[in-house]
C-alpha cells in the first residue's frame, strides 16, 4: 500500500471517543441503579431507621446519584406504596417506634386493621398496656376483678383451700391375738382410738393379757395430746388399772412420736395414790418386706417406784417383753399375723410369780389380727 492510500483511508475513519468519557458513563449508570434500589428499600418496614445515614435530598453524593437516575429514567416518580414513612422517621432508631405506622391503620370505631394481611383487631377491650396486635396481643375480658383482702394470702379458689381445723378419727386394734405359752394359753389385746384434728386429739387406749387363768397388766387410758413438733406429741391424762388385785388410778404424762429412722417411740410416766410412780417405754419398727408383707419387732418395759404386793408388782424394773410379728395386709384395714413373744419378770415381781407357781420367763407363740377403721 502506498502512502497516499494509507492517509486517504485514515481520513475516512470515525473519531474514537476518549477513554475517560467511557469510564464516566459506566460510573453514572452504576449510581443510577444503586439510587433506584435504595429508593425501593426505603419503603420496607425492616429498613426504617437503618443507622444514622442521611438519605434525604440534601445529601451531596446520594442526591446527585438520585438526580442522575431520575434524569436517565425520565423523571419517573417513586412507586406508590413502597414507603409509608416520611423522611424525618429515617433518622430514628428501631426502638423508637415498636409498631410501624405502615403495618396497620385504625378506623373510627377503634378497630385496628393490618395493612399487609387485612386482619382486623378490636382494641375497645384491650388493656392500655401491652401490644395491640400480633402473637402477644392481650384480649380483654368482661369478668369483674376478684377482691384480694390480703395480697400475701393470694386469691381464694374453690376446691383448692386446705384446712387444718377438720375433725378426724381412727380406731386401731393393733393386737388381738391368741397366746400359746409353755404353761398355758390365753389371749391378749392392745388397741387405741383417737378423735381430733392435726394438732389436738383425744385418745383412748387399752391393753392387757389374760394368761394362766388370771388377767394381768390390764389398763385403760384417756389422754389429750398436743403436737408440739412435726413428729412428736405431748400427752396428758389418766390411767385406770384393773384385773388381778384391786384397781389403781394414775395421772399420766408423756410423749409419743416418730424417732429418726422411723422408730415409733412412746414414753409415759405415771403418778398414783400413796406415792406410787410408774414408767412405761414402748418402741416398734415396721420393716417393709413387700407391698403387703411387714415384719414388726417390738419392745416394752415397765418399771415402778414402789412395790404393790396386792397386785403382785415389785419395785424397779418389773418386766420386759420382746416381740416379733409378721403380718400380711389383705387390705390396709385387715391384716392377720403370726409372731413370737419373749417375756421376763424381774425383782420382786419375779418372786411373786414363783410363789404362784408361774414361770419367770414366758415364751409365747401368738396368732392374731390387726384391724383399723
Amino acid at each position: 500500500m502506498s502512502a497516499s492510500d494509507f492517509f486517504r483511508r485514515a481520513s475516512q475513519r470515525k473519531p474514537v471517543k476518549p477513554f475517560p468519557t467511557a469510564v464516566a458513563l459506566l460510573i453514572a449508570s452504576s449510581s443510577a441503579v444503586a439510587a433506584g434500589d435504595m429508593s425501593q428499600m426505603d419503603g420496607m418496614p425492616g429498613m426504617k431507621g437503618m443507622g444514622n445515614v442521611d438519605m434525604s435530598d440534601e445529601g451531596t453524593n446520594s442526591s446527585q446519584s438520585r438526580s442522575g437516575s431520575a434524569l436517565q429514567t425520565g423523571g419517573a416518580p417513586r412507586a406508590k406504596g413502597t414507603s409509608g414513612m416520611d423522611r424525618g422517621d429515617q433518622t430514628k432508631s428501631p426502638g423508637d417506634q415498636p409498631h410501624p405506622k405502615s403495618a396497620a391503620s385504625t378506623d373510627s370505631n377503634g378497630s385496628k386493621s393490618s395493612g399487609d394481611a387485612g386482619i382486623r383487631v378490636d382494641n375497645s377491650k384491650s388493656p392500655k398496656a401491652g401490644p395491640l396486635n400480633g402473637p402477644n396481643h392481650i384480649i380483654g375480658v368482661d369478668e369483674p376483678r376478684i377482691p384480694m383482702a390480703n395480697p400475701n394470702e393470694g386469691i381464694p379458689m374453690q376446691g383448692m383451700d386446705m384446712s387444718d381445723s377438720g375433725i378426724y378419727h381412727q380406731i386401731l386394734i393393733n393386737q388381738l391375738e391368741y397366746v400359746k405359752a409353755v404353761g398355758g394359753q390365753g389371749w391378749s389385746w392392745d388397741g387405741e382410738a383417737w378423735i381430733g384434728g392435726d394438732i389436738n386429739r383425744l385418745w383412748l387406749k387399752s391393753s392387757g393379757e389374760r394368761l394362766y387363768g388370771k388377767t394381768d397388766d390390764a389398763r385403760v387410758e384417756a389422754l389429750v395430746s398436743h403436737a408440739y413438733s412435726t413428729y412428736w406429741n405431748a400427752q396428758l391424762g389418766v390411767r385406770h388399772d384393773f384385773g388381778n388385785g384391786p384397781t389403781r388410778d394414775w395421772a399420766a404424762i408423756g410423749v409419743e412420736g416418730l424417732a429418726p429412722y422411723f422408730f415409733n417411740i412412746q414414753a409415759t410416766g405415771y403418778i398414783g395414790t400413796s406415792g406410787r410412780t410408774a414408767l412405761q417405754l414402748k418402741t416398734s419398727y415396721d420393716i417393709l418386706l413387700s407391698q403387703k408383707l411387714f415384719l414388726t419387732p417390738e419392745a416394752e418395759m415397765n418399771a415402778y417406784g414402789k412395790s404393790d404386793p396386792e397386785r403382785e408388782i415389785g419395785s424397779g424394773i418389773s418386766d420386759i417383753k420382746l416381740g416379733l410379728r409378721l403380718r400380711y395386709e389383705i387390705r390396709r384395714e385387715i391384716a392377720p399375723y403370726i409372731g413370737f413373744v419373749w417375756g421376763r419378770r424381774f425383782g420382786r415381781t419375779a418372786d411373786f410369780s414363783r410363789r404362784d407357781g408361774e414361770p419367770v420367763t414366758d415364751t409365747e407363740l401368738v396368732v392374731g389380727l390387726r384391724l383399723w377403721y
